[in-house]
């Protein structure tokens, strides 16, 4: 009998200038694969007038979220390079 693999959550964090995460989902491999994120759809773009940090969530090519990123730019290069104001 073939054990399925147990789905968990992961929270990665960048370590470099830009308050940022990304949380895998269940349903996300764990390991980089390319090509793996087929769509990805921005919060404020479903939601013209949410105010926070960026959240992006990321879909496979059968259509699953399978992870969410978050950007919270916290001085001005970073908010340029993301188009805040």
């Amino acid at each position: 009998m073939t054990k399925k693999p147990k789905k968990y959550l992961q929270l990665r964090t960048h370590e470099e200038g830009l308050s940022a995460a990304y949380l895998e989902l269940a349903d996300h491999p764990h390991e980089l694969v390319s090509g793996l994120v087929k769509k990805t759809v921005q919060v404020h773009q479903l939601i013209p007038e949410y105010d926070g940090p960026g959240l992006a969530i990321d879909f496979d090519a059968e259509g699953k979220a399978i992870g969410i990123e978050i950007l919270y730019p916290h001085d001005e290069f970073y908010s340029d390079k993301l188009g805040d104001d």
